[in-house]
């Protein structure tokens, strides 16, 4: 881990890595693909009368899908500026629906997070472990989730068990 001057964590830019995705593999077998993944994840049917907060959004797929599940109101915010505008991009795929906002932000920055209220479903896939702060993270992303609500994330770890190439490129292809 590479830290700043004033021993901050320096973060990996994975919005190079979003938007080759999004150009080059973006589809509509991909998007239906996603929300029904979604869908099984939470054991749902659709995500009517739910709100989705989509942490670290990435290339925008996962908010993507929960507009295609019928989410009411979704917000989706990354740290790095070109996955927001990955995810733009996608929202824009969507037909700009007013009920769906991108914008930058950080996730161990209390501040903004507290402006965002609470949310029915706080959504963060892969991301929260990247931060340099991964526990924090976790407590700031968890704080958000509205009572009754659900807080679904995905964390990687490389110190228990070292899999191979193969395995996490079958991690990433099936969600």
């Amino acid at each position: 881990m590479t830290y700043t001057e004033n021993s901050t964590p320096a973060r990996y830019e994975f919005g190079a890595n979003w938007a080759s995705f999004v150009d080059r593999h973006y589809s509509a077998e991909r998007r239906q693909a996603a929300a029904d993944k979604l869908l099984a994840f939470l054991g749902k049917e659709s995500l009517e009368g739910m709100d989705f907060l989509d942490i670290g959004s990435g290339s925008g797929l996962h908010s993507l899908a929960a507009f295609d599940a019928k989410a009411g109101r979704i917000h989706s915010f990354d740290f790095d500026p070109l996955s927001v505008s990955t995810t733009s991009k996608l929202r824009q795929l969507a037909g700009e629906p007013a009920n769906w906002t991108v914008e930058r932000g950080d996730v161990l920055d209390g501040g903004y997070l507290e402006k965002l209220g609470t949310w029915s479903l706080v959504y963060s896939w892969g991301v929260l472990h990247h931060t340099g702060a991964m526990w924090q993270a976790v407590e700031n992303a968890a704080r958000r989730v509205a009572p009754g609500g659900l807080f679904f994330i995905a964390l990687y770890s490389s110190n228990v068990v070292r899999p191979s190439a193969e395995f996490w490129l079958d991690v990433k292809r099936r969600y």
